[in-house]
């Protein structure tokens, strides 16, 4: 099966078996599935992702890398908290499936592919907002996103 692929979407979630389907979510709408999951106590779960994707320009925080060139002249790296800012969306989101009582999403594995050109200071700003151990998978390159996934895929089984 081909991998479909939508540029510039918020939010990827990615179910893994024999073949990759990809399907758009806003942020919103994922921490409304996400909470609702967590909800059905009694309810056992159809399906919970393998591997759920994210990206991190304008999905996990913001603004773009690329427009911090004014640091970048400067030799400076960007600073979490100051320089970017994570979404309130996404740490709500990041938050829920880590205290989820129920371990729901125990064998749920999290990646990053983003195709920044700021690479060094993207894998900084991971550990800067404590969110590296999160994280099983991190692709971080600039090119095709299509690359990010075709390597997931691999890594990931």
């Amino acid at each position: 099966m081909m991998m479909n692929f939508i540029p510039r979407c918020q939010l990827l979630v990615v179910f893994l078996a024999s073949t990759v389907l990809t399907r758009p979510m806003s942020a919103f709408n994922f921490k409304f599935q996400v909470k609702r999951t967590l909800r059905m106590s009694n309810t056992p779960l159809k399906s919970v992702p393998s591997l759920i994707v994210f990206d991190l320009d304008n999905t996990l925080w913001t603004p773009e890398l690329y427009q911090l060139r004014k640091l970048q002249r400067n030799n400076q790296y960007p600073v979490a908290h100051k320089d970017v800012k994570l979404f309130p969306a996404a740490r709500d989101v990041i938050n829920a499936i880590k205290k989820d009582p129920e371990n729901k999403f125990s064998n749920t594995k999290f990646a990053v592919a983003s195709r920044t050109k700021s690479v060094e200071w993207a894998h900084d700003l991971l550990d800067q907002f404590e969110l590296r151990d999160l994280f099983h998978y991190v692709e971080i390159f600039p090119g095709n996103k299509k690359q990010h996934f075709r390597n997931l895929k691999e890594q990931s089984g």
